[in-house]
């Protein structure tokens, strides 16, 4: 019977040497999941203010770049046009009184109105939410031990470098724009290097500021979650 019994139940001891191996193995899971979780918040923070940089500020930039003045200069041609016909053949006076009204009507933001009515999603500032896995009702970045507090510290000293860096750059290269623009002269007189030159160091600006952008969104992240 003593026999029988042992292979039927397990010892108390035996018990608690399984539960504490159990709590070892789920302690070790839950470190895990608070390592992936916080990544995923980090990148979550990151690739949204990358997005709104480039719906805010990028993308306004680079339709002004693709459309190089040419609203303002066609309503100026066609305004200029009808006065000068105005003026020497009163005959056709009514004609050219309409168009010079509809040239006042050439305007980029209304074409953009109608470009964003036909290509909707050009316009969506896209944010991604956090998307939990089932069960885990944590939706912020957390320190699950000493060890993952000073990751997150040392992440955010990275994120305050960062920023700093890129302030250093904006400020830097826009001293050299202004360098280069001597004596007010308008773009359009400059020599071409000097217009590459000014092009180049436009984008290096507006690289620095979308790193900024997105590393202060993480800095403010850390913030959320308790990191200094």
């Amino acid at each position: 019977l003593k026999r029988k019994k042992g292979s039927l139940f397990q010892s108390i001891q035996s018990l608690q040497k399984n539960s504490a191996k159990f709590s070892a193995k789920r302690d070790a899971c839950d470190e895990k999941s608070a390592g992936a979780r916080n990544d995923y918040l980090l990148a979550l923070a990151s690739c949204n203010a990358h997005q709104r940089r480039y719906y805010e500020m990028d993308f306004e930039r680079i339709l002004r770049t693709m459309e190089c003045e040419m609203y303002d200069k066609v309503a100026e041609y066609l305004t200029l046009m009808s006065r000068t016909e105005l003026l020497t053949c009163s005959a056709s006076q009514a004609s050219y009184n309409k168009i010079k009204e509809q040239a006042s009507t050439v305007t980029r933001g209304y074409n953009l109105r109608c470009y964003l009515t036909f290509y909707p999603m050009l316009g969506q500032n896209i944010q991604y939410d956090f998307e939990p896995c089932e069960g885990d009702r944590i939706e912020k970045i957390m320190t699950h031990d000493d060890i993952s507090a000073q990751i997150l510290d040392s992440e955010s000293k990275k994120c305050v470098a960062r920023i700093q860096k890129e302030v250093k750059t904006i400020r830097e290269t826009s001293k050299k724009i202004q360098k280069l623009n001597i004596a007010g002269k308008a773009e359009n007189d400059l020599p071409p290097d000097v217009e590459y030159k000014l092009d180049d160091f436009r984008n290096l600006i507006r690289k620095a500021e979308t790193e900024k952008c997105k590393a202060e969104a993480k800095l403010e992240m850390l913030k959320e979650g308790g990191s200094k």
